[in-house]
């Protein structure tokens, strides 16, 4: 097959895109706890409908993140298989493990376990049910999985429902498989019941050859839902209808059975859940009488009667608690989890529409055997959608619309410990480059009622920011931070490096110079420094090497006296050139080139050390940097990791104590021995060569900086001077390590940073499993849980960083930016980088306001009541509002820019039907137009454009954006907001035909607002009149309602709800509003956006984007309909919200370090991802294309559910639009191996049509993949 080729447009004019998801969605539709990487170790599974998320609860129940991954696909419901030994097979890479089940829209039933070496998830087995999608007869919409992994079940949406048995004898493929690949003959079926609301597996005991399965049915043309137990017999493989219950004559509604609940601690029995009841089902005489069997029902728990509570607070958007509709949703279980590996009891947790969490206990009664119920404890919080009570005494609640709560179960009571955090749904944002700190943050409205809130994003890991001192530390060339003691908690020393100077500090958040009590020299430039005996510490200069005791004055436990103790070495007529310092030993790169020594200490009293000198050698090469490794890897391991290598990871014969890290002039990395006598002797070397797409070497491959790392094996990290990170690995054919005989490291991968040279800082001083911070154009964060991941932080690019360990910070990071310092502590338990700012309500529309630094958000308070706020953007305090009255609900707001004022455009509607017929239609009503500026609206005005004006100081100095305690001592400011000194004027009032949806500012003369299907064109009467009045110029009608609105130049784009997006301009000199160009297809838009004056990009609730430009050639032919056409698709797959065009996006240019811009689009979801869209040639889009469907092909990278990546993203996409390239599948090929990604693009790809004829297959080169993946992966980071 043969595809179009992409580059044939040599120009820039056609509009191509690469989509790249920033931030993955946060809701938790799904979630399982078991033994997935490890049977040591115990972990969490979240399913997050287009992701996986696997997380670690540790002991202070903050949840740890180990790995997200897209599955390029929708799930639809997941389960855990538990490990079964006589029901799965024996294999090395499931043995012990629990497996993911889980269904999609590619239509298979999968099996999932997590590969360590690869670090993501990966397919065991999948199962074809059905075709890609979703079908209501058949196979792939619900779930079961029998509690003791005998059989798995599923079902369609309706009249048919499968059972898959679990067998040894299936092998990999877990389940037994057909014959003739029909499920039908792999399991029997049942057709015509009707729709399938809820099923699951009643517990039997192990030796049992039957399986009962419970569902939960409405039959067509019935008045109620039933539950029906169908009996599978295993060995004749067959299905019968094992027992019937129907709650005949009660009331439908009332009772409505909507969910069935396995009871793994009482075999025979399930739970029925019914509206304010839950219902013990006694199926014990199934399978012992005749078919069917009869089924004894009891009301285990009825909580009708007090589910209502009359002083609670209604909720925006819910009817009253007295209404019926509202009454009857609080008698819904939304959530329920059983207590795991419960002995003789058994613990059933569960929320209600009302909120909260109530926890029974289930004990048998010992005359029946049934089980009887009493309540233990009750947790307050919001509606919870999901509740997992995991092995290890943690409940995580996922909160509806809010953040997840993990709780601790103790003392028969529930206890708070931590947040999950959820961005959901995001409603609106602003990206500003808030204070000037050289990155773009995302204010954002997230959630909805009271959990509703205004989050501020950030791209990459984030950082709390402490400190920041004025910026007068110029010509810095190094810092570090030292201890007294090995065994001291904390840092006492942090020593700044200029080019002529050295200052030692004391830590802590007052930095003091004690530069003569350490007794370092001062006026010379320190090339390293360090601890070398408990109270000494060692300061490497040029022409020497001093070892110094400090006194008290520095250090409490230092010497007496008012000098310290101080004593040198030094080699005349050698200078040195690079040094590091470790316990006992001094290794020195002495300026003559190649030679290399190492100074010991020795004890000369008995509080007295000097240095001596214990070996020289001169080496093959010039040494760039040295690094060594803390010899003792018994620290703790990070509980991400734990469990996952038992055995030894460090290769034989090496004595990682007596070893050290050397990069030289070559350009190599060798790892030395520092043993006495051994001279330096290699343990192993790896050759720095790297080779350009035209077959020449690499410039700039000189270490900078080398790092032992230590994960699943011992890794050799090394930092180019040309901004590059390569990391090597030992050769696994080599069982011992000799001097003889140095091993050759292997380059795995090789990553480039930026084009500044790469320094290496381990947060924890050279230990080895400690994560590493990558100083280039900008910080990276190397993860060592996470097989060295990757991550950018969120901070500006820093020359220097030090980790520092005090009292008050004992996880803080000092960075140097801007000849700044700045004391931050990083956040790596979060798996978001959000900070909260509560609103207690529903914010649909949020601001930043330039000319004071705060924000103006719009709340919507309850069903008939909102507002317009002012807030704080540190702490989230209200700093004024505007509110509106009974019925007048604010819909849109848009800053303007009139002369020398920031007004408010604000849009509101003036009664609460719905603006929108179920056809996309506005709501008919006779036409109307009013111009107030008394605050009267006349009831026939369905709508009012309200001009209001802050009144506000300017913003605050932005020198220290946080507060602290040593603000003063440190040189800062803080910040601090006044709110009695800000207030909204009100300017005007316009009264409209319809709600007003959608404003705009156009030409900064001009408003733009659309009232239903009504756009209007708004001016002022006259500039020197005050008020002004606001009168209407012009206006055109559509066929929908208009629900978005653009503007670029004289260009308006408006988004029609069905008829997608409209151009239009308008026109001065006539003063009309005519339509210029039209959208080519009908879609059901979310949000619009002009790039340009001629390009549109469009969301619509398909969740699919589309980017639309004019089409010259038919451009001007009096047909509308055909002046745009659609260039570019890309399946979203969740229902997107907003969408903005990004001002500017820098990177690093093809080989130069020079900034340029590019066109950008940010777009949001109901789900609370962040699609960031960056448009590229055609030349790079032809090329990444290639590279793209060799990776959707390759089992490493290929989506793991089994779909099929071109038709997932393709969704919609009309004939002949060409897709948008997904960022997210192309990342992975930088993820892989060096020899993985030669051999991708060694492999033959698809064929490509010419336009002058003929096929051929793209020839890719490595060098200029990766340089144009690392080059879009700093724009979108």
């Amino acid at each position: 097959m043969a595809v179009q080729d992409a580059s044939a447009a040599e120009d820039d004019s056609e509009v191509l895109y690469l989509a790249k998801c920033l931030q993955k969605s946060s809701v938790v539709s799904h979630a399982v706890c078991g033994h997935i990487r490890s049977p040591l170790m115990l972990e969490v599974v979240f399913g997050k409908e287009t992701a996986l998320e696997l997380v670690v609860l540790v002991e202070d129940g903050s949840v740890q993140p180990v790995c997200e991954q897209s599955v390029f696909g929708i799930i639809k419901d997941m389960k855990l298989l538990p490990w079964n030994e006589h029901r799965r097979a024996p294999y090395s890479q499931t043995y012990g493990k629990d497996l993911l089940v889980l269904l999609s829209d590619s239509g298979k039933l999968s099996f999932l376990t997590f590969s360590v070496d690869l670090h993501r998830f990966v397919a065991v087995s999948q199962i074809h049910l059905s075709h890609p999608g979703t079908s209501l007869r058949e196979l792939g919409w619900l779930l079961a999985v029998d509690s003791r992994s005998r059989a798995v079940a599923v079902s369609a949406i309706e009249d048919l429902v499968a059972i898959f048995p679990t067998s040894v004898a299936a092998g990999e493929n877990v389940v037994e498989k057909a014959t003739a690949g029909n499920v039908a003959n792999d399991a029997e079926s049942t057709y015509g019941w009707g729709t399938i609301w809820s099923m699951a597996f009643v517990a039997s005991p192990e030796e049992s050859h039957q399986l009962l399965l419970a569902v939960i049915l409405h039959r067509k043309g019935a008045l109620s839902n039933e539950l029906q137990v169908l009996l599978c017999d295993t060995n004749e493989r067959s299905i019968h209808l094992g027992a019937r219950y129907h709650p005949s004559g009660e009331p439908a509604i009332d009772f409505l059975t909507y969910g069935v609940v396995e009871m793994p601690a009482f075999p025979g029995f399930v739970l029925l859940l019914r509206l304010g009841e839950i219902v013990l089902v006694d199926a014990r005489a199934i399978g012992t009488t005749t078919y069917p069997a009869n089924l004894v029902a009891f009301s285990l728990l009825d909580f009708r009667d007090t589910v209502v509570d009359a002083e609670e607070r209604p909720r925006p958007y819910y009817r009253a608690p007295d209404d019926e509709y509202g009454a009857r949703a609080k008698l819904f279980i939304s959530a329920w989890c059983w207590e795991p590996d419960s002995k003789g009891q058994a613990r059933l947790a569960f929320s209600t529409g009302k909120g909260g969490i109530d926890v029974v206990t289930l004990s048998p009664d010992a005359a029946s055997g049934r089980p009887t119920l009493v309540r233990d404890c009750q947790y307050k919080c919001s509606q919870c959608r999901l509740l997992l009570w995991t092995s290890d005494g943690f409940m995580t609640a996922m909160i509806e619309m809010g953040d997840g709560h993990v709780l601790k179960v103790e003392d028969g009571q529930l206890s708070f410990q931590s947040f999950v955090q959820n961005i959901a749904p995001i409603l609106d944002f602003s990206l500003v480059d808030y204070y000037g700190e050289k990155q773009d943050q995302m204010f954002a409205c997230c959630g909805g009622d009271e959990e509703g809130s205004v989050r501020i994003i950030r791209n990459g890991n984030s950082v709390e920011k402490l400190i920041c001192t004025p910026p007068v530390y110029q010509g810095v060339s190094g810092i570090w931070t030292m201890r007294y003691r090995f065994k001291d908690p904390y840092h006492a020393f942090f020593l700044i490096s200029f080019v002529e100077e050295t200052r030692v500090l004391s830590v802590g958040l007052n930095f003091v110079d004690i530069t003569d009590a350490v007794g370092f020299e001062s006026q010379v430039n320190t090339l390293a420094c360090g601890l070398v005996e408990d109270g000494w510490v060692a300061q490497v200069w040029r022409y020497e090497v001093k070892l110094c005791s400090p006194t008290k004055a520095a250090h409490p436990a230092g010497v007496s006296g008012s000098s310290p103790l101080s004593t040198t070495w030094r080699k005349p007529g050698y200078p040195i050139s690079v040094g590091a310092v470790c316990r006992s030993r001094v290794i020195l790169a002495l300026a003559r080139p190649g030679l290399l020594l190492m100074l010991g200490t020795t004890q000369t009293s008995a509080e007295s050390f000097e240095l001596v000198e214990l070996q020289l050698c001169m080496m093959e090469a010039e040494i760039s940097c040295i690094s060594i490794p803390q010899g003792d890897i018994s620290i703790p391991v990070p509980p991400t990791i734990a469990g996952l290598h038992a055995g030894n990871t460090v290769p034989a014969g090496v004595d990682l104590g007596n070893v050290c890290v050397v990069g030289t002039h070559k350009p190599s990395v060798e790892l030395l021995s520092i043993v006495p006598g051994d001279k330096f002797a290699p343990f192993a070397v790896g050759q720095v060569s790297l080779i350009t797409s035209v077959g020449t070497a690499v410039s700039g491959c000189i270490p900078q900086d080398v790092r032992l790392a230590l994960f699943d094996r011992l890794y050799i990290l090394a930092g180019l001077r040309n901004g590059m990170l390569l990391r090597y690995e030992w050769p696994e054919d080599t069982p011992s390590l000799v001097l003889s005989k140095p091993a050759e490291l292997h380059l795995i991968a090789a990553r480039r940073l930026g084009v500044s040279p790469v320094c290496l800082v381990p947060l924890e001083a050279c230990a080895l499993r400690a994560d590493i911070i990558a100083l280039s154009d900008r910080p990276w964060l190397l993860q060592m849980a996470k097989r060295i991941s990757y991550t950018s932080i969120s901070f500006q690019p820093s020359t220097h960083a030090t980790p520092v360990c005090s009292k008050d910070c004992p996880k803080g990071i000092i960075f140097l930016a801007d000849c700044s310092l700045h004391l931050v502590e990083m956040e790596q338990s979060r798996t978001l980088n959000v900070q909260k700012l509560r609103l207690g309500c529903t914010g649909r529309r949020v601001l930043y306001h330039p000319e004071s630094g705060v924000l103006i958000v719009l709340r919507l308070l309850s069903e008939h009541r909102s507002d317009v706020c002012c807030i704080e953007p540190l702490s989230g305090a209200v700093l004024c509002v505007h509110p509106f009255g009974v019925g007048q609900i604010v819909k849109c707001m848009e800053l303007m820019k009139l002369g020398d004022e920031q007004l408010l455009l604000v849009g509101t509607a003036s009664d609460t039907r719905r603006a929108v017929m179920a056809t996309g239609e506005a709501e008919r009503q006779a036409f109307y137009f009013c111009v107030s500026n008394t605050g009267y609206f006349p009831s026939s005005s369905r709508g009012v454009l309200v001009v209001l004006y802050l009144d506000a100081p300017p913003p605050p100095s932005p020198h220290s954006p946080m507060s602290s305690p040593a603000s003063e001592s440190s040189g800062g400011a803080s910040i601090v907001f006044q709110p009695d000194d800000y207030c909204f004027v009100p300017r005007a009032n316009v009264g409209l035909p319809g709600p007003v949806n959608a404003v705009a500012s156009y030409l900064g003369q001009y408003v733009l607002a659309c009232a239903g299907n009504h756009l209007f064109c708004l001016g002022i009467a006259s500039m020197d009149e005050s008020p002004r009045r606001w009168k209407k110029l012009a206006s055109i009608k559509t066929r929908f309602v208009i629900t978005s609105i653009s503007v670029r130049f004289t260009t308006i784009a408006v988004g029609d709800c069905r008829d997608g997006v409209l151009l239009f301009t308008y026109r001065e000199d006539s003063k009309k509003l005519e339509p210029i160009r039209c959208d080519p297809m009908r879609r059901l838009v979310s949000d619009c956006t002009l790039v340009d004056v001629d390009t549109a990009v469009v969301v619509d609730r398909h969740g699919n984007f589309c980017a639309l430009s004019t089409n010259e050639e038919t451009e001007g032919n009096g047909s509308p309909e055909k002046n745009l056409e659609a260039h570019c698709w890309f399946h979203i797959g969740e229902v997107c919200t907003t969408v903005r065009k990004v001002r500017t996006s820098r990177f690093l240019c093809k080989d130069t370090s020079r900034e340029c811009s590019v066109s950008c689009v940010i777009a949001t979801t109901l789900l609370g991802s962040v699609f960031i869209f960056v448009r590229i040639t055609g030349e790079e889009y032809s090329l990444l294309q290639a590279l793209q469907r060799r990776l959707s092909f390759l089992p490493a990278t290929a989506p793991v559910l089994g779909n099929d990546h071109a038709r997932f993203r393709g969704q919609g996409r009309p004939a002949g639009v060409k897709e948008v390239l997904d960022g997210d599948l192309l990342e992975q090929f930088l993820e892989l191996t060096s020899a993985e990604q030669v051999a991708v693009l060694k492999e033959p790809g698809p064929m490509v049509l010419r336009k002058s004829g003929g096929a051929y297959s793209p020839e890719l080169q490595v060098e200029r993949v990766l340089r144009l993946l690392e080059k879009i992966h700093h724009t979108v980071t």
